[in-house]
C-alpha cells in the first residue's frame, strides 16, 4: 500500500485543520522554554506538555511515520496484514491500533473495506485507550484522508464502501449504466426495510468529502425467501461411489447409497467442503464394524452420522457450540439415528445458561466435563482449525486407545508441517491426504505415549 518515496507536496502548516496534531495532544503552540545541555539536546521546560510518557511515544510515533514520506499504492497484490507485521517493530503504537482506527491514509478501498469490517471491535477497544491518544489518530486519519484528496478524484469505490459502513447491504458498480461521455457512475445499494437511507447516503457522502448528495432514487425491491433460496444453492454432494450427503429438502439420487441426509443450519459441515469430504473419506476406509467414534468438534453431526452409516457401534459428539449440539441433534433424526447411537456432550465453559435453553438442550443433557479419559475410542477426528489443534493436541489424542487411528483436518496443505511437528510425538505411521489445497493429517496412537501436553 506504501513505498518510501516522498509525497509531491508535503504540508508544511496544519493549522487550518480543526483537529491540529499540537492541539489533539496538547502540545503547547507557543515557544517551549528549553535548557540546552548539549549541542543538538535539550531538555522540555515549564512550557512542554506535563502528559505522560505514553503519550509522548504515541505522538513521537505518529511525527515519524508522518515523516517517512509514503504513499499509496493500489496494487492488487498489497497485502493490508502484511504490511504492518513487517512495520510492528518500527511502529508499535500504529501497529497496534492500525485494524482499528487506522491512522494510515485511508483513501485507499483496502483500507476502508478492512476499517468497516471492524467496527464492532473499535468501541470496545477505545474504551481501553486514553482519550488523547484515540482522538489524535483519528484526527490523523481525517488529515491523511484529506490530503489525500487534494490529488485524487473520489472513487466510485470509496463512496460504495462508506455506504457499506453507513448500513447498506450491499454496493455494486453498474458500469452497463454507466455512459463513458459521462461524468455520472451508477452505483446500486441494497439496504434492509426500514433503514434511514437519506440518512445513510448523508453520512455517507459527508464521511469522503463530497460537497454535494449524489442524486439518487428509491426503490421497493421484491422481498424473496431467502431460506427458499439458500436451500435451492445446496445439491446432493456425491463424496465417493456409493456416499452421498443430501440435503433435507432433496430426494436422494440413488436409493441404494448410503445417503447421509442433513440440514445444516448454522453449524459447519454442509459436506461441499474439501476437509470434510477428506474425513468421510478418511472414516470410509477406516471403519469396518462395531468401532467406537469420537467426533471431537461435531458441528451439523456429518461425520459422527457417517461414521454409523459405515458400521460402528457408537459415535460421540463434542461441540463448544450449543446450536451445534442441537443441529447435530436434528440431523441424528433425521437419518434415523437416536440419542443411544449418538452421544451429543456439550463442552460448558463458554456456554451459558440462556443460550443453553435456547437451543433446547436440557440443563442435565450430557453435560460432562468434555468426554471422560478413562472412555477411549478406535476412531478419533478432529476437523476444526490449525490454532485448536495445535493447543489442543494432547487433550485430542487423549481419548484414543493405543494403537487408534487420529484424524485431523480443517487445515490448509502448507499447514501440513506444523500439525506434522506437533502430533509426531505422539503419533506413527502419519499419512497426508489432499483435495483442493486443503489436508487431512492421520496417524495411529503410539502405544506408550502420554498425551497430557
Amino acid at each position: 500500500m506504501f513505498r518510501n518515496t516522498p509525497r509531491v507536496e508535503q504540508p508544511q502548516q496544519r493549522d487550518n485543520n480543526p483537529h491540529s496534531f499540537l492541539n489533539v495532544f496538547g502540545l503547547s503552540k507557543k515557544k517551549k522554554k528549553t535548557t540546552t545541555t548539549t549541542q543538538g539536546q535539550e531538555e522540555s521546560g515549564s512550557g512542554s506538555s506535563s502528559r505522560g510518557g505514553g503519550n509522548n511515544d504515541g505522538f513521537n510515533e505518529l511525527m515519524a511515520y508522518l515523516s517517512e514520506g509514503l504513499v499509496v499504492d493500489n496494487s492488487e497484490m498489497f497485502n493490508l496484514v502484511q504490511w504492518w507485521r513487517a512495520r510492528a517493530l518500527t511502529w508499535p503504537i500504529l501497529t497496534r491500533l492500525a485494524m482499528d482506527i487506522f491512522s494510515i491514509p485511508v483513501s485507499i478501498v483496502a483500507a476502508e473495506q478492512a476499517f468497516s469490517t471492524t467496527g464492532r471491535i473499535l468501541e470496545e477497544r477505545r474504551n481501553a485507550l486514553q482519550h488523547d491518544i484515540v482522538e489524535a489518530l483519528v484526527c490523523i486519519k481525517d488529515w491523511d484522508r484529506s490530503g489525500q484528496r487534494l490529488h485524487d478524484i473520489i472513487s466510485p469505490d470509496m463512496l460504495s464502501e462508506a455506504l457499506l459502513c453507513f448500513g447498506a447491504n450491499s454496493t455494486s458498480i453498474d458500469e452497463k449504466d454507466t455512459d463513458e461521455s459521462s461524468d455520472e457512475i451508477c452505483i446500486n445499494s441494497i439496504f434492509p426495510e426500514g433503514h434511514d437511507i437519506n440518512s445513510c447516503i448523508s453520512h455517507a457522502a459527508d464521511s469522503i468529502g463530497l460537497k454535494e448528495l449524489p442524486r439518487y432514487e428509491v426503490r421497493v425491491g421484491e422481498q424473496y425467501d431467502w431460506i427458499k433460496k439458500t436451500q435451492e444453492s445446496f445439491n446432493p454432494v456425491k463424496v465417493a461411489e456409493g456416499l452421498w450427503i443430501v440435503p433435507e429438502w432433496k430426494t436422494p439420487l440413488d436409493l441404494q447409497a448410503t445417503n447421509i441426509i442433513l440440514n445444516p443450519g448454522l453449524a459447519f459441515g454442509t459436506g461441499e467442503h474439501a476437509t470434510t469430504k477428506l474425513c468421510l473419506l478418511l472414516l470410509h476406509g477406516l471403519i469396518k464394524g462395531g468401532e467406537h467414534f469420537l467426533d471431537y468438534g461435531t458441528g451439523s453431526g456429518i461425520l459422527a452420522i457417517a461414521a454409523l452409516k459405515f458400521g460402528a457401534a457408537l459415535s460421540v459428539g463434542t461441540d463448544i457450540d450449543p446450536q451445534a449440539i442441537a443441529c447435530a441433534r436434528e440431523n441424528a433424526a433425521l437419518n434415523d439415528i437416536g440419542p443411544e447411537k449418538m452421544h451429543l456432550q456439550l463442552i460448558p465453559e463458554t456456554t451459558s445458561p440462556g443460550l443453553r435453553n435456547l437451543c433446547g438442550i436440557p440443563e442435565t443433557e450430557n453435560l460432562i466435563e468434555v468426554v471422560p479419559e478413562t472412555e477411549k475410542f478406535d476412531v478419533v477426528v478432529a476437523n476444526i482449525l490449525l490454532n485448536p489443534l495445535l493447543d489442543l493436541a494432547g487433550n485430542i489424542v487423549s481419548y484414543a486407545k493405543p494403537g487408534a487411528v487420529v484424524g485431523v483436518s480443517g487445515i490448509l496443505s502448507e499447514q501440513v508441517p506444523y500439525i506434522m511437528e506437533r502430533y509426531s510425538q505422539f503419533l506413527e505411521g502419519i499419512s497426508v491426504s489432499e483435495m483442493d489445497d486443503w489436508a487431512c493429517v492421520c496417524g495411529t496412537k503410539k502405544r506408550n505415549v502420554s498425551a497430557a501436553n
